[in-house]
């Protein structure tokens, strides 16, 4: 890896050639001499995706309000959308697709308000007429939804529903502003993240959600990331985790700045979330300003409706201080995470689900099951959300050929059926004791001989080997659920949606196109461990290596290196 020479070009079915063929390095545009450059494959297939994709204005404004400190959530196939609202109230609104919103009701609050101080006996702070930054988060059966009333502290409401009506259960926590949940998949712990101006703060809490949980010794379970940090303030945290890994958004500088921003810290599977240092920054500033699109910040992350894809949800600053609801979508490799088509105009929506239905009754009967029409292809993500214990079908192709996942005394097991006979491929034991009279979301991914599963919000399992085939999706006739919700599938999985995806700024080393490309000869991806030093390279990420013999590579935009080998580094690239 020594005396590398990194090339900035866009690809399109571009052969790439061994260290035998010269590389000449001009200061500003690098070439490939002419005589040696080799001859295109066919490319005939690169049409498929001559598409007009639907676009949107990334600016959407809502009916009655603005968007400030946008928190979007996920659950049972719809999107809940909360913002900072004045008033002595938060206003709530919902949505199929991430762009049409309509105000929610829960015949309480009034429509568009999922809380009114008014309308609770035990109200948040009556002084503060402006609760901060609204996030709401479902775990085993209950919404908890945190605010920062004019940034004096943080409550904690409670709902039994999306909608609303919240009320207040905790009290005054203290603990700063901005306050983000999240449960960590492999531990199952509840951590609470706020702001802070050394870095972001995070919280270990009890199974209550308000009340910080403590050590053998009673001191509280809580830290700071001192690398995750702008300056002197920092806010609006969001943690994700995916393929085990932990991505955290956080926002700097002050909100009506036109610099306002958004960065991220990494940390990899199996990191102490209350180790100071556990996550860590490189070049890792997510969304900046333009002189047109300015102060943007304040973000959540969602699952698109894809069920592959993510979307950041963030707002930008109007010349009047109004803030309106803006998206871009994500990339991942490792340590590295870009957001691309962050613009005003012609942002590409994001795809949906390729089968869904949220009433059973549109499966067919078929033998003693309840089915979808249509199959999945062999790349696949299925969901299902259901109340009850009972068997979750995919792969059906006929009644003695099929999977499932079953949810059975507090345990999810993944199974298939061949020619009658039964095989477990993966069992999962859960920590806590779930209810079985609630909701709860069941998402298994499959790629290339390789699984993932998603309990409600939690990352269960990732990188487990399994082989599933193609097929329809449903329920067993006599499943024991006592009620079927969202049921779907998308024909992208584990990332797929990403090779296929339009990456307007950066394209990563694993994003290149599977079905339009192959690797050769050693060719390969590989891992750069955070041992590693040296420019150029980012750690913790794949990065992949280009043979001596020829590869084919069809992507948007790459970055090269020689002369040992031709490497298509995942760190970011900037198009020419």
């Amino acid at each position: 890896m020594k005396n590398k020479k990194i090339i900035s070009m866009c690809l399109l079915s571009l052969l790439l050639v061994g260290c035998d063929t010269p590389v000449i390095s001009g200061s500003d545009n690098p070439v490939v001499k002419e005589e040696l450059a080799p001859t295109l494959v066919d490319d005939s297939k690169l049409t498929q995706y001559d598409i007009l994709e639907e676009t949107f204005n990334n600016k959407i404004v809502l009916e009655n309000t603005g968007a400030a400190d946008p928190f979007v959530m996920r659950y049972n196939g719809m999107y809940y959308l909360y913002m900072t609202t004045g008033g002595s109230a938060i206003r709530g609104y919902k949505s199929y697709d991430l762009y049409n919103w309509q105000m929610v009701n829960n015949k309480v609050n009034g429509e568009g308000f999922v809380y009114k101080y008014a309308h609770d006996d035990n109200p948040i702070d009556s002084k503060s007429t402006v609760p901060y930054a609204p996030e709401v988060f479902y775990f085993n059966g209950a919404f908890y939804l945190i605010t920062s009333p004019n940034g004096n502290g943080h409550y904690v409401l409670k709902s039994d529903s999306p909608e609303g009506p919240f009320y207040n259960v905790s009290g005054n926590i203290g603990m700063g502003i901005d306050g983000h949940y999240f449960v960590d998949g492999l531990t199952e712990n509840i951590y609470m993240y706020g702001s802070g101006n050394q870095g972001i703060a995070c919280y270990q809490m009890e199974d209550n959600m308000y009340t910080v949980a403590t050590d053998e010794y009673s001191f509280d379970k809580d830290t700071v990331y001192y690398d995750a940090k702008i300056g002197k303030w920092n806010e609006g945290p969001y943690m994700l985790q995916k393929d085990g890994n932990y991505y955290l958004t956080y926002c700097g500088t002050h909100y009506l700045s036109a610099s306002y921003r958004v960065n991220y810290a990494y940390g990899k599977a199996g990191t102490d979330l209350l180790e100071p240092f556990g996550l860590y920054t490189q070049d890792t500033v997510l969304l900046s300003t333009t002189d047109t699109f300015r102060g943007l910040g304040h973000s959540s992350t969602v699952l698109g409706p894809d069920m592959d894809s993510y979307y950041i949800a963030y707002h930008n600053l109007e010349a009047n201080n109004a803030r309106n609801l803006n998206y871009s979508r994500l990339s991942f490799n490792g340590s590295v995470m870009v957001a691309n088509d962050v613009k005003e105009e012609g942002a590409i929506k994001a795809s949906r689900p390729d089968f869904f239905t949220y009433d059973p009754s549109y499966l067919d009967e078929e033998n003693n099951f309840i089915l979808c029409s249509y199959e999945t292809e062999d790349v696949f993500t299925v969901e299902f959300n259901v109340t009850g214990e009972g068997k979750m079908v995919f792969s059906y192709i006929d009644e003695n050929n099929y999977s499932y996942i079953e949810f059975l005394n507090n345990d999810i097991a993944i199974k298939t059926v061949s020619s009658g006979k039964e095989e477990l491929v993966h069992k999962i034991d859960l920590i806590r004791e779930y209810r079985t009279d609630v909701n709860h979301a069941f998402r298994l991914q499959y790629n290339n001989h390789k699984m993932s599963l998603f309990f409600d919000s939690m990352e269960k399992a990732y990188d487990v080997d399994a082989s599933f085939n193609a097929g329809k999706i449903g329920y067993l006739k006599d499943n024991g659920f006592t009620k079927i919700g969202y049921t779907a599938y998308s024909n992208v999985a584990l990332g797929s949606s990403d090779n296929k995806a339009y990456n307007d700024r950066v394209s990563l080393a694993n994003t290149f196109d599977y079905e339009l490309s192959y690797l050769t000869d050693g060719s390969k991806f590989v891992s750069v461990e955070n041992d590693f030093e040296e420019e150029n390279v980012q750690v913790d990420t794949k990065n992949l290596l280009i043979a001596k013999t020829s590869s084919i590579l069809s992507i948007s935009c790459s970055t090269l290196s020689s002369p040992d080998t031709h490497s298509a580094n995942s760190s970011s690239t900037t198009l020419i």
